[in-house]
């Protein structure tokens, strides 16, 4: 089961995102892009949990300072764990 783990609050910041939809389109990047919301890197996991924690001060103009871990997947998207990662949500 904790190999399915993949991620520690990131599940409810998506939740807020979709706003009551079943799904949220996301721009993502390791670097800044027009209307992209940062994603700060607050503690890099040892290698055994891999991953990092993550804060997230503003969503779309709102203070919201949310705490989230990603977990190793995001080394594998980004060929490391980022300092700052952008993210946007995409009107669809």
């Amino acid at each position: 089961m904790s190999d399915l783990q993949m991620v520690e609050g990131a599940d409810k910041m998506l939740d807020m995102m979709a706003e009551n939809e079943n799904a949220v389109v996301l721009s993502i990047a390791d670097e800044p892009f027009s209307g992209a919301d940062v994603l700060e890197l607050t503690e890099k996991c040892d290698p055994y949990i891999g991953g990092g924690y993550y804060l997230m001060k503003k969503y779309e103009g709102q203070e919201i300072n949310r705490t989230m871990w990603l977990c190793q997947v995001t080394e594998f998207v980004f060929g490391d764990i980022p300092p700052l990662i952008f993210v946007r949500r995409e009107k669809v």
